[in-house]
């Protein structure tokens, strides 16, 4: 059986070599507009979702709520997103996609279609299949370490 010092070491490597291929292959579609990996998940999940405040895209996205928030601020400035204050609470802002955005995620998909569909053609779907299943079961595998570690320190 694998130590655990091995697998951590290991899922690291491998989660690194993976952002770093995520982000020099996609990430030059997104360049084209302006746009870092981040902003363009950020539109894409605006995009999928729809509206969203500004705490639960930070949540979605895996960053803190300032972040997103200055993130959000770019966004709309660049004309990505519309942000507008809920009329029951102030505080709370929500976020929207321009049309400008929908336009540009639009392209995006477009791009990543033409650019990596043959990638895709060249593999069987239950290698595809294998690989979202073997993800999911890491993330389930690291779900229930966090939660068992929460409730040892008592949050």
């Amino acid at each position: 059986m694998m130590e655990i010092i091995s697998f951590r070491k290991e899922i690291a490597d491998l989660l690194r070599n993976i952002t770093d291929n995520m982000e020099a292959t996609f990430g030059l579609t997104s360049e084209k507009l302006g746009l870092t990996m981040l902003q363009m998940h950020i539109l894409m999940e605006i995009r999928q979702h729809g509206e969203y405040t500004i705490g639960n895209l930070a949540k979605r996205v895996g960053v803190a709520g300032g972040n997103a928030s200055a993130l959000c601020k770019k966004l709309q400035q660049e004309g990505f997103l519309s942000r507008k204050r809920d009329d029951n609470d102030e505080r709370v802002v929500h976020i929207v996609l321009t049309p400008k955005g929908e336009e540009s995620i639009d392209w995006i998909e477009k791009k990543l279609q033409e650019k990596y569909a043959p990638f895709f053609l060249g593999q069987s779907e239950g290698d595809i299949q294998d690989i979202l299943c073997g993800l999911h079961k890491l993330n389930c595998l690291l779900e229930k370490m966090k939660i068992e570690e929460q409730n040892k320190e008592g949050f």
